[in-house]
Parts: structure tokens; sequence; C-alpha cells
């Protein structure tokens, strides 16, 4: 086209230069033919309008109208329509036209009336046409246009074409029909044509006829729920329409970008784009094109106020949440909330810790101990890649609609938004619903996600405040703790100011200082293990020899104070997983307990056994996930082993019962540290097990250490 265009200017400079005026204007009608071809419309009109002034000026009334008509086209493709109609009617009332240009101009008129939404004044010109089509014989290439351009007549026009191998007509009038395949709601009839036209297209090269059959293919792609193929295929369209300079095509393009920005929530984009096509269809005068632009723009003043709704709604979301203080009671809220913000019926949260496997945090429309299954292509994609992921009609996606869980729970519509905070990802918050009527959408997605980075911000909140009080808390139990012996060596110091110090006053500096070296170390060790800085060592170990070597080492103690030591084990006692010298120092502390609490002469007895399988205290749905292959039946549950201190001590009462685990609590007569209980269940907690205390004052207290059995 290029090689045209220049060939066609260097002709018209020819022809200047020799003053040969009629070589001249033939030379100027084929470059603004050659211009328009190319889709450089306003210049081909500025060149063709001068080529008609030079065949005015030379009496060629003939090609003075074929420049009149090929006018009318650089105008309606530059976007000028009026200018466009005037140019074909002053074409319509010349009397000295053969039949096919008069045939060309009533069809151009009615297809420019059609446009511009006057269907009664397109349907008299164009069916004028074809009778004199009808009457005189011949024309078919101009008949298929016709027909086309009437609409009612496709796959007529569609006939024609083809057995006279109009490829151009043919082309258009395949288009029309995907067009009204996609009025009648027919998607997947509109994406089978147009995917068929895009070959010829392809072809005949033709931009504005691709960019139309790509534009086609983005509404198909967003019909069926597939956005990221719309997207696609609109940013196809823009490229070709763009390239062949076809304004009110780019302008339908507009509108179909602003029903992507509708499904994914966006009324400013949407609006945007709404604006700029309004802007084109108001100087064309496209009535028809003006009418689907006021129906979106009612979409969008409905999005406008959803969105205020949604801020709304979140916002209050968000101040219900920073109420609450408790990590695990904000999980369930937030969960809550989710389901409230959504409209969906089933939901839960998943969080990972560290490396270990996802833990269920929170669930709502599952029963405890249920199998939560989550399909493969949505959860786990989320949790392992952190991508958000909305399927709003399960049944119309052939990889979703024939999964177990799918089939299994009903599902039509799920929602899935990783949690994050400060860049880490905590874990997923996951919603479904079966309800046929009230599908979720990407617009729910979106809220979803944003509800999803209020509450990671909430629960990091919580978790702050959570160490924060009990940080505090510890600090304002050490300060209290550390009193008694800086005042006691405060003291003594005083004292050997005003006589020499005694071995006494020397031995109970060094004891209170060995006891405030005590406080900190095991405060140390506390911390460590809150912030999960202690390594275990685990391995199978034999819990009898855990005991027997804590209870060497505490004989002498207990020998001095005339106690004797009571072992009894069952048969069967299973092993354990766990960290041995971890495990030495539980068994330890809880009998040097005993022994600091009983009388002389009396008795402290540990008894090791084999106990029930050890359930958790929150019972939770067992994840399954898709894919990933199970056991036909799950295992069975695993004894436990027990490790039980007795004593006959003076007994716990019940008020003390609740403060034992307390840091830095000691009960009755007490003078150890307060945390070795506290370090106790720790380790045990970290093990899967827990440690149980049943107390009665004057009667003595029992110290349970329950441990999951070893697999």
């Amino acid at each position: 086209m290029r090689r045209a265009i220049a060939e066609e200017r260097t002709a018209v400079l020819i022809a200047r230069k020799r003053s040969d005026r009629r070589a001249e204007v033939d030379a100027l009608a084929g470059l603004g033919t050659a211009l328009r071809m190319r889709g450089s419309h306003e210049r081909s009109a500025r060149v063709t309008s001068r080529a008609i002034e030079l065949y005015a000026a030379l009496g060629d009334e003939r090609q003075e109208a074929i420049a009149w008509n090929n006018l009318g086209v650089a105008r309606y493709l530059s976007g000028d329509w009026d200018q466009a109609l005037e140019a074909w009617e002053k074409l319509s009332g010349k009397k000295d036209q053969t039949l096919e240009e008069e045939l060309l101009t009533l069809n151009n008129l009615g297809f420019l009336y059609r446009e511009r939404g006057d269907w009664p004044r397109a349907r008299e010109l164009l069916n004028r046409a074809l009778a004199r089509i009808r009457h005189a014989g011949g024309h078919a290439r101009i008949e298929a246009v016709v027909c086309g351009n009437l609409g009612e007549m496709y796959r007529q026009a569609v006939e024609i074409a083809r057995r006279i191998g109009a490829r151009d007509e043919l082309l258009e009038t395949e288009r029309r029909l995907a067009e009204l395949a996609l009025l009648l709601r027919d998607f997947a009839l509109a994406s089978a044509r147009a995917s068929e036209a895009l070959k010829l297209a392809e072809e005949l090269d033709s931009a504005v006829e691709k960019g139309n059959l790509w534009r086609i293919l983005a509404i198909t792609a967003h019909a069926r729920g597939d956005a990221g193929a719309a997207a696609a295929a609109l940013r196809t369209a823009r490229e070709s329409l763009e390239r062949g300079g076809a304004r009110l095509e780019l302008a339908r393009a507009d509108c179909v970008a602003c029903l992507l920005e509708l499904e994914r929530g966006d009324p400013v984009q949407a609006g945007a784009a709404l604006r700029s096509a309004r802007a084109v269809f108001e100087k064309l005068g496209a009535a028809a094109d003006l009418r689907e632009i006021e129906r979106l723009e009612k979409d969008v003043e409905a999005l406008q106020r959803r969105s205020f709704s949604h801020v709304e709604a979140l916002t209050q979301a968000a101040q219900r949440l920073a109420r609450q203080s408790d990590p695990e009671a904000l999980l369930e809220d937030a969960l809550d909330e989710a389901l409230l913000l959504t409209g969906a019926e089933r939901g839960f949260i998943l969080l990972q810790d560290g490396s270990s496997e996802p833990r269920v945090a929170a669930v709502r429309g599952a029963t405890a101990n249920a199998t939560l299954r989550i399909s493969r292509t949505v959860a786990d994609r989320v949790l392992r890649t952190g991508q958000m992921v909305a399927v709003a009609d399960i049944v119309g996606r052939e990889e979703l609609s024939a999964r177990r869980s799918i089939l299994d729970l009903g599902l039509r519509s799920v929602l899935c938004t990783p949690i994050r905070s400060g860049g880490r990802q905590l874990g997923i918050l996951y919603v479904d619903s079966r309800r046929v009527g009230s599908l979720l959408s990407e617009k729910d997605l979106g809220l979803l996600g944003a509800f999803a980075a209020l509450a990671a911000s909430a629960m990091e909140n919580a978790r702050l405040i959570d160490d924060l009080r009990h940080k505090s808390e510890l600090l304002a139990h050490m300060a209290h703790e550390f009193r008694s012996p800086l005042q006691a060596i405060t003291l003594r110091a005083a004292i050997g100011k005003v006589r020499p110090p005694t071995g006494e006053d020397l031995e109970s500096i060094g004891a209170q200082a060995a006891r405030l070296s005590k406080i900190v170390e095991r405060t140390l060790e506390l911390a460590r293990m809150e912030a999960g800085a202690q390594n275990l060592a685990f391995a199978k170990v034999d819990l009898a020899e855990v005991v027997r070597t804590s209870l060497e080492g505490l004989e002498p103690i207990a020998r001095v104070r005339s106690i004797d030591l009571v072992l009894s084990m069952e048969a069967g006692l299973p092993p354990v997983m766990g960290d041995f010298d971890r495990l030495v120092q539980v068994v330890t502390n809880l009998v040097a307990n005993a022994i600091q609490y009983s009388s002389e002469g009396s008795r402290v007895w540990v008894r090791l056994a084999r106990g029930d399988p050890l359930l958790p205290a929150k019972p939770q749905p067992r994840i399954e996930v898709e894919g990933v292959s199970s056991p036909a039946e799950p295992l069975p549950a695993r004894s436990s082993a027990q490790v039980f201190v007795i004593d006959r001590g003076p007994g716990i009462s019940s008020d003390d019962l609740g403060k034992i685990f307390t840091p830095f609590f000691r009960s009755g007569s007490g003078t150890g540290t307060g945390l070795g209980l506290v370090i106790s269940r720790q380790i045990a907690r970290e093990h899967g097990g827990e440690i149980r205390v049943d107390s009665k004052l004057g009667e003595g207290t029992t110290f349970t250490v329950a441990l999951p059995g070893a697999p």
C-alpha cells in the first residue's frame, strides 16, 4: 500500500509539471483511494475533495460522482458522518448515474442511516436498491452487501458472496452474523462464527474486521467468565482497530472495556471508558450506540452505589475486628464478617505456621471432625502461589465441574484470597456457595481481598498487642521477683558499712545473687521458647528411661528429707517422639516440686501408664486436598504415654489452681522462681502433649504429663 501511495504521488507531481489536468485529477483520485485503504481517512478526504473540484472544472460528471462516493466513504471512516451523509445525498439526486453507481449510493445511505438509528429511512433506501437489482438482474456483489445491511437476509448475503467469490463482502457478513448471535445471547455460536471469520480476515489482512472480530471474542470470553481471555482479546482488538484508524469501532471497544471493568468492580475505570466512547458516538450521531451507552451508565452508577456501600461495610467490619484483641476469637470473627460481606454459605481460614502443614484456624458451614475437601485447582493454588481465584459459575468450567469435592458439595461458586501481612503469606481465606440464583463473582473477590488485607492487619495487631501484654506482665512479675533479693542484698551491704561483714552476710548475698541469676536464666529460656528459637532434637524416646534419669538426679535431695521416690510402670508403654533432655527437664521439675511441698518422711509416687489418644482441645475438620493420594481409611489414633507425679502434700486451693501456670506464681510456701511449671508446659506442648493438674487442699496433688505415642 505504501508503494501505491508513492506511485500516485509521483504521478500527481509529473502531471502538474506537464500541466496535464486530466492526468493530475486521475492521480489525485487514485491517491485518495490508496490513502483510505491504508487507514489515513482524513488525508484521503482532503485529496478526494481536491479531485472533485478538478473533475467539476473539467466537466466530467461521471468521475465527479465516483469521487463524491469515495469522499463519503472517507468521511464516514474518519468519523465525520454529517459530511459523509451530505456527500452521498448529493449523489442520490444525480440523474446521469449508472445503475451500479446508483446502487452503491443507495446502499451507502441506507447503511449510514441504519448506524444513526433511523431504521425506517435505512430500510426504504436498502429495499429500493434490492428492488432495482432484482428488476435489472446481475450486480450480485452489491446485492450481497445490501442484503447484509438489511440484517434480515444475512444468510442469503453469505450465499451470494460465496457464489461470486466476493470475499470482502463475505467477511463483513460473517462478522454481522456473529454480532447477531451476540444479540440473541448465543455466545457459543458468536464465538464460533467470529473465530472462523477471523481466518478470512487474516488472509485479507483487514485490520478493521480483525479488530471487530476480536471485540466479539472479548465479549464471548467475558460471558463465559474468562476475564483473562477477554482482556487479551480486547487488547488485540484495539491494536487492529488503531492500525485501521476505525474511530467508531474503537469507541465500541471502549464499551467492551467498560463491561470488563464492571465485572472487576472498578467503577472509575468503567466510567472513564464510557466517557471516551460517548464523545465519539455523540459526534457521529450513532443513536443505537448511544442507547447502549445509557444502559451501561446505569450499570456504572449502580456499581458506584455498591462500591460506596462496600466501603462502608468494610469500614464497619474493620472497626468490629479492631475491638477484638484475642487472636483466636478474631479469626472466628473475621470469617463471620467475610461470609456476611460476600453472602457465601461456607468458609474457612487456613494458616501456615512456618514450614508445617497448614492448619484450619476457623471454619463455618462444616462440622467439627468433618473432612474439609479442598479442590487443588482453587485453594491449593492460592495457598502455594498467593494468587486470588474467583470461579463465578463452576458448572460452566469443565476443569472444575467434575471434581469430587465440587460434586459432593454441590458447589456453584468459589472465592479464595491470600491473607498477607508485612510481605508474609499467613494463609488463605476461602468462601463458597451452593446457591444457584446468586453466584459469587470477581467483584466479590475484590471485596474479599480487601477484607483479607484488613483481617491480616487486625490479626497482626492482635498478635502484637497480645505479645506486648504478655511482655508487660512478664516484666511486672520480674520486677516483683527482683525486689526481695535486691532488698536482701542491699540490707546486707548496708550492714557491712557499719560493721565488718560476716560469713553469714556474704553467704546471704551470694544466695540472693544466685536466685536473681536463676530468675534471669529461666526468664530468658521462657522467652526463647515462646519466640520459637528453642531447637528440639526429636527422636524416638523411651519415657521410662527419661523418668529413671530424672529420679537419679533427685534421689540425693529426697534422701536428705527422708522422702521415698516410688516408680511404677504399666506394661506396653508406647515410646514417644521427643527431645530426651527436655523431657527429663519436665519430669525433674514436677518431681522436684512434689519433693519441695511434701513433708519429711512422706512419699512421692511416679507412675507411667498407657493412655487414650490425645484429642485437640478444639476439634477441627481434616484437610483433604484433591490430587494428593490419601489412604482409603484414616489411620487409627495412637495411644498416649502418661507420667503421673503424685504427692501427699498440702494440696492447692481451687483459686490457685487457675494461676499455677502463670509466670512467677508460687503456691503456698514455695521458694522457686515460679517459672518451672510454665516452661514445663511449653515443652510438653511443643511435643504435642499437655500437662494437667488435679489437687485438693489437705489431700495432695497429682500432675499428669500426657504425650502422643510415636508412630
